[in-house]
């Protein structure tokens, strides 16, 4: 591929690293924060995830296209590397969804039918990662909390992580997959409403802000006149 920037692919981060990685650049990532209020609304948050899933997706099948000219290209270890990572992100969210299906239907039912599709290894390793790879998803995201003193935050992980998060998750899949499926969708950017100011943080933690800025006074803006002699002072509140 001679890929250096696809304008239609709709996750263009993971698209350019591609690229660079293509032609011999070094891909690194770097110990930075960004700044910003995540959205809000659910339907925006699905909407957003959709679009991940959904450039991951276009993503990964450009780069297999044509995989022994990309791998002589990019290297075999950062090509498959770069693969899995961006096929293996909705596979891995597909085939969550189908074990967690087939757990509750055997559970509701014992079908036998159902039991012969997990083999004692297969059973004994999907319980291990069950277990210990939640937990030790749910300690990364206790860690990014406390680190940024988000402590009231840390009680309602346990149900995002283990419901609600897998949920929207597959909600996104389904809808990515829509629209690839669509070819009048396949290129639609579903952009993100983010908040911006503390208003909308507000609302995002609940209110914290204990300053009511109706008391709060802006600078005074003084009007001169051309000859450097000031004829009004204007004072204005914030609302």
């Amino acid at each position: 591929s001679d890929l250096i920037w696809d304008m239609f692919n709709v996750t263009e981060d993971a698209d350019l690293a591609g690229a660079l990685a293509l032609h011999g650049f070094k891909i690194a990532m770097l110990d930075s924060v960004t700044n910003e209020v995540a959205t809000t609304r659910t339907k925006t948050l699905i909407g957003q995830k959709s679009r991940w899933l959904k450039g991951y997706i276009q993503t990964g099948l450009i780069f297999t296209r044509t995989p022994l000219r990309t791998i002589r290209q990019m290297g075999f270890f950062r090509w498959l590397v770069y693969v899995l990572f961006l096929i293996g992100t909705p596979l891995s969210i597909l085939l969550s969804a189908m074990s967690w299906a087939l757990t509750i239907a055997y559970f509701s039912t014992r079908s036998p039918a159902i039991e012969q599709l997990f083999p004692g290894l297969l059973l004994y390793l999907g319980v291990l990662l069950l277990v210990f790879g939640n937990f030790a998803l749910f300690l990364q995201h206790v860690v990014a909390a406390m680190k940024f003193e988000g402590f009231s935050t840390v009680k309602y992980m346990l149900l995002v992580l283990t419901g609600i998060w897998p949920m929207l998750t597959v909600l996104s899949l389904a809808k990515a997959c829509y629209e690839l499926a669509n070819p009048r969708m396949r290129h639609f950017w579903d952009k993100t409403e983010h908040g911006h100011d503390l208003h909308t943080l507000d609302e995002a933690v609940g209110g914290l802000r204990s300053i009511d800025q109706k008391h709060q006074k802006r600078p005074a803006a003084v009007i001169s006149t051309g000859d450097g002699n000031t004829n009004e002072e204007v004072k204005a509140e914030s609302a």
